[in-house]
């Protein structure tokens, strides 16, 4: 009995790793007008992202974070790998993941799209 259950925490530990293995996306991704459809598809991925930096940078644990533009309430943000130039507008080569924040505490429920790994593509 314990072979199935060692076989199925096996598959749960490797399943972040295949989705970081997935080819990357073509082209280039507007950032701030990818709708929840569209990052749904893209979530775990790496793609090309253009970004319009909103905010000054943040220090979080090695990464330089930014909050970027977004023509909707969604939160969006890139986390630049420490040393890196940047620009207001810029594209980031990047992992995007999702984050949905349930209802609580009078604030209404809202989608984070947090583009991490994220370097700068000249």
């Amino acid at each position: 009995m314990r072979t199935p259950l060692a076989l199925l925490l096996l598959a749960l530990v490797a399943v972040p790793a295949v989705a970081a293995e997935l080819p990357p996306v073509p082209g280039r991704v507007v950032f701030s007008t990818l709708t929840v459809a569209e990052a749904q598809k893209l979530d775990g991925r790496r793609a090309r992202f253009v970004v319009v930096l909103d905010s000054e940078a943040a220090d979080r644990g090695g990464s330089v974070v930014y909050d970027c533009r977004s023509r909707d309430d969604t939160l969006r943000s890139v986390w630049l790998v420490a040393g890196q130039d940047v620009a207001a507008e810029m594209t980031v080569d990047a992992v995007l993941r999702l984050r949905y924040v349930p209802a609580g505490h009078g604030f209404a429920g809202f989608w984070e799209y947090r583009l991490t790994e994220a370097r700068r593509v000249r």
